[in-house]
């Protein structure tokens, strides 16, 4: 029987309460206006003739309470959605703008509280583990977030909600419900293990959709490394890390056998290098990325994509954001003061020769509030991957032409 939203609440008031006032509570409200435009021969074109404005905003609250060895984490999210996207996902199912959805996770936290032609207004909670935690051993169980891999951008290794590439506001990835346990060593290794809870498409709780994950973290001579091994749905899946210092930069590597309907790897390879250039702080970095699932040859479509099964799913899931193969990515942090940081980006795919050109600012406004602004642009030809690949042999493409987004973000 599944746990649905209401009782969950009821249960973890219950046995807070008499805490709340040594809990650590901490949470941010933050607003995000996002304009984008499409050309003609788009899918997206309809929106209000070749452009969308949207409105969303992410009120959270996060409380953490630890007597002893025991503690709870939670976080509650109020988001609500308002615009053209909205609206046209509604109408023609192609824009993913739908809310957070749990139907396929052991816990339902997920509730509307109100919905039209052109909003939505959802609550879930986003944490609700309990945990153990002594001088060695770390065990979690319920809905948390677990970060695997070195990839900077692009990250094979991180099987459980990956961020997007191109994503500017990586402050929370979103929870699984799932069981974790960790163990330090005396000499600074570790090993991690997880189970996340899934059910199917008909609600039933199975271990055909399940993850079972183990990962052991080492250190040798001057190296770091990691071993995966995992069951992540079907799929068997096995991992090997590696990080070192390279003079005064680091290098980080990772490497992902999956034994799915085919056998594929996927591989990261990034170098990060900080260093001071007319008084300000700048940090750069290179990463190369494989994907081991993704479409052979220089030019992509949907009917492609249909013929690739394991590429699909795993696009659908959020857990693979390319359709090629190969992708050369770059990025500098500019410290342009102690309060202001500008981030430009590429993301190049080096089989098609598309790109997508990205350029981020952070302005810490106050002590407790920011300023986010970021610009996206896509560069190539029609029909690429950046540029929009065609729906049909001639078209509409799955396609925009540009993205800007400010984000006011206040915390407490």
């Amino acid at each position: 029987m599944k746990c649905h939203y209401r009782q969950l609440v009821a249960l973890v008031i219950l046995l807070l309460s008499p805490h709340l006032v040594t809990a650590q509570i901490n949470g941010h409200i933050k607003a995000l206006g996002l304009y984008s435009s499409y050309a003609q021969d788009s899918i997206y074109y309809p929106i209000n003739q070749g452009k969308s404005l949207d409105f969303n905003t992410v009120s959270r609250v996060n409380i953490d309470h630890f007597q002893g060895s025991f503690g709870f984490e939670g976080a509650y999210q109020l988001i609500t959605q308002v615009g053209d996207s909205y609206q046209h996902q509604n109408a023609n199912n192609t824009i993913a703008a739908t809310p957070i959805s749990d139907q396929h996770r052991l816990f339902d936290l997920s509730a509307s509280l109100m919905s039209g032609q052109r909003y939505s207004i959802q609550h879930r909670l986003d944490r609700a583990s309990i945990s153990y935690r002594s001088n060695n051993t770390v065990v979690k169980f319920g809905r948390q977030v677990v970060s695997w891999g070195n990839g900077l951008m692009f990250n094979p290794m991180d099987l459980f909600n990956p961020f997007s590439p191109s994503a500017v506001d990586k402050e929370y990835k979103t929870g699984d419900d799932l069981l974790y346990g960790q163990y330090l060593y005396d000499d600074g290794d570790d090993i991690q293990s997880l189970y996340v809870f899934r059910r199917d498409d008909n609600g039933k709780l199975t271990a055909e959709v399940a993850s079972l994950a183990i990962k052991y973290h080492g250190f040798w001579n001057n190296f770091e490394f990691d071993l995966l091994a995992a069951k992540h749905y079907q799929d068997n899946v096995f991992g090997v890390g590696l990080i070192s210092a390279l003079g005064e930069s680091v290098v980080k590597a990772d490497v992902v056998y999956t034994q799915a309907s085919t056998h594929s790897v996927s591989a990261v390879l990034n170098w990060l290098y900080s260093f001071n250039m007319l008084t300000k702080n700048i940090s750069a970095s290179v990463e190369f990325y494989h994907n081991g699932f993704g479409l052979s040859g220089s030019r992509y479509s949907f009917s492609q994509l249909q013929l690739n099964p394991d590429l699909l799913r795993r696009i659908q899931a959020g857990e693979v954001f390319t359709l090629g193969k190969n992708y050369l990515a770059s990025s500098l942090m500019i410290e342009a003061s102690p309060l202001w940081n500008i981030t430009p980006a590429l993301f190049y795919n080096i089989n098609d020769r598309s790109a997508l050109l990205q350029f981020a600012s952070h302005y810490s406004l106050t002590q407790n509030s920011q300023l986010l602004f970021a610009s996206n642009a896509p560069i190539g030809s029609k029909g690429s991957e950046y540029r929009g690949i065609p729906i049909t042999t001639n078209g509409p493409f799955l396609s925009y032409e540009a993205s800007i987004q400010l984000q006011l973000a206040w915390y407490f």
